[in-house]
């Protein structure tokens, strides 16, 4: 018989017998990691933001990235997540002005290296415009982010390794790079 390291989920029963029965596994959570992008002026930008101290940490660089939430699908947390951590309201762009990689993740991250032992899906949207939406975090919970900003591409190479979190840049370059061999555009 093949060895596995796996843990096994445990399981929690609610309203055992009755009609409402619901069962409960705690399982491993899933991330999204939300890849926006803006095309202005021939110039890419990139949403990032600043860690606040309420979370993982806190005082660095992260592109925007939550959990997927009950009852909802990646799209629509990662447009939930973008709102909630930027004011930006992804929902409002004419679909025609963009390239929308939130069918499917174009990355899945799911080594269980870390306490957290999330699944991260990576998803991108592309949107061309004649200039960037302001941003802000007016939305967030209290702590969760100091601030969300905008950062051409080409800037944000620049920003030192050890001032990001959950290694973002090497994900925003790998979709970077993606984009442009796999997808063409």
């Amino acid at each position: 018989m093949p060895k596995f390291k796996n843990k096994q989920n445990e399981v929690i029963v609610l309203n055992k017998g009755k009609k409402d029965e619901r069962t409960i596994w705690l399982s491993r959570s899933v991330a999204i990691v939300a890849h926006v992008w803006f095309l202005v002026d021939g110039i890419y930008y990139v949403l990032l933001g600043k860690r606040g101290p309420h979370g993982d940490k806190p005082g660095l660089i992260n592109i925007p990235c939550g959990y997927l939430d009950y009852n909802e699908n990646l799209k629509q947390a990662m447009f939930r997540e973008v709102w909630e951590e930027t004011a930006l309201d992804l929902s409002k762009y004419d679909s025609k002005k963009m390239l929308d990689y939130t069918k499917q993740p174009w990355h899945v991250y799911s080594e269980p290296d870390e306490n957290r032992q999330n699944v991260a899906m990576h998803m991108a949207i592309i949107i061309a415009d004649d200039k960037l939406p302001k941003v802000s975090i007016k939305n967030c919970e209290v702590g969760e982010s100091l601030e969300a900003f905008w950062k051409p591409y080409s800037e944000a190479l620049s920003i030192p390794e050890k001032d990001w979190a959950f290694n973002h840049d090497k994900k925003m370059s790998h979709f970077y790079r993606k984009m442009f061999h796999d997808f063409n555009y």
